[in-house]
Parts: C-alpha cells; structure tokens; sequence
C-alpha cells in the first residue's frame, strides 16, 4: 500500500516483524510469514528484498539500533541517537 520505493504498508509489515521478532519471548507469537503477502510481485523490489530479509529475522541496521534504542535503560539519549 501506498507510493515510494518501499510502500508504507511494506515498511509497516516489515516494522511489526521487527519488533515481534525483538522482544517476543513467547512461542505463542504468530509466525512471521502470516504478515506478508505470498506475492511479492505486487511490491517493488526493493520493498520485496526488505520483506524476503524479514521472514528470515534479518533487519537493516536502523531497525536493530531503533529496537534496542527502545529496550535500552538509557532511553532518552540513545532513543535520540537512534532516531537521527
């Protein structure tokens, strides 16, 4: 859904695997692959690699530094790092 090399519905999907994948601790959590769509081809390519990456628990290096900016005790000047 949505324009841009990564649609904002992709990158939405691709932001809540992420964060499940983070801080899940429980076998309960739905498989990952239930979010996606089995048709990549309805996506742009770049969006595809970023989701493809995600059903395999790997994310871009600002969505790691995000998610542990978020868990971390020092949540104010490593969220600000973060996020800039």
């Amino acid at each position: 859904l949505g324009g841009g090399l990564t649609p904002s519905g992709d990158d939405f999907l691709v932001g809540v695997s992420a964060v499940m994948h983070f801080f899940s601790k429980s076998s309960l959590t739905p498989p990952i692959d239930s979010l996606f769509p089995l048709d990549l081809k309805r996506t742009t390519d770049v969006a595809a690699s970023f989701i493809s990456f995600a059903r395999k628990g790997h994310y871009s290096e600002s969505v790691h530094s995000l998610l542990f900016a978020l868990n971390s005790t020092e949540n104010d000047t490593t969220l600000q790092g973060a996020v800039h």
